[in-house]
């Protein structure tokens, strides 16, 4: 008789049970789907993003000579003013950030810059983006922000030189009129003349020789080999997660 009353009293409970899970059965579906929501908004907005893009930079040269020193970069890269520049003249890859203000204290935090010992031409960085595409995207416009800066000194060099072999040509024209028009008449043929003139063209040719080797020599220094502006080694790397 006891074990009969019991398995009513369980029945009953079980009645009670599906009737307050159907009575509640919005609040039971839709709060584990706000905690998910709310979840995912946290990690969005205050979890560090966890997709990594990294770079390795090649420092532009003139004639071999770097534009900037490899320390220098280092420190460049590191400074507000150029965190500021980055996020200032590439305004359509950060327009998904509400706070730049905020942007620039976490781009300048996680932004990690570092020359290479044996490479002094070379600089590496990485950063950190909510997703691959904005990660690439923030790399692309801090090596872009870069480059801009260093084409300034680069074009300025550059300019240098083609004055220089401006000058050459200059200096080679006028070498070319001079002997052309000091020719000596009939009347004053001689052989001391003649061995003057002599003298005086072999040191005029060996002149212009050494004129035409030095305009060879900055249009070598020139060369895509010798000189080129600041560039990427390789692409950027952005992590798969």
């Amino acid at each position: 008789m006891t074990n009969q009353h019991d398995y009513y009293e369980d029945e009953l409970s079980l009645k009670d049970i599906l009737a307050i899970s159907s009575k509640y059965k919005r609040s039971i579906f839709f709060t584990p789907v706000i905690f998910v929501v709310l979840a995912l908004g946290f990690s969005w907005l205050f979890i560090t993003p966890r997709y990594q893009a990294f770079a390795t930079i090649e420092i532009g040269q003139v004639n071999g000579r770097l534009v900037e020193e490899g320390a220098v970069v280092e420190e460049r890269m590191k400074v507000h003013s150029f965190i500021s520049n980055v996020i200032g003249t590439h305004q359509d890859i950060f327009k998904y950030e509400k706070n730049l203000s905020a942007e620039e204290v976490f781009l300048q935090k996680t932004l990690q810059v570092k020359k290479f010992k044996d490479a002094s031409n070379l600089i590496s960085f990485e950063l950190l983006g909510r997703s691959r595409e904005v990660a690439l995207n923030k790399a692309n416009a801090v090596f872009e922000t870069l480059k801009v800066f260093h084409a300034a000194a680069f074009y300025t060099n550059v300019g240098m030189i083609n004055q220089q072999i401006q000058l050459v040509n200059e200096q080679i024209n006028q070498l070319n009129k001079d002997g052309l028009s000091k020719g000596r008449g009939a009347a004053d043929l001689n052989s001391y003349n003649a061995v003057v003139d002599s003298l005086v063209l072999q040191d005029r040719m060996k002149q212009i020789r050494e004129l035409q080797n030095h305009k060879m020599a900055l249009m070598v220094s020139l060369s895509p080999v010798m000189t080129y502006n600041t560039r990427l080694l390789g692409s950027i790397w952005v992590s798969q997660d």
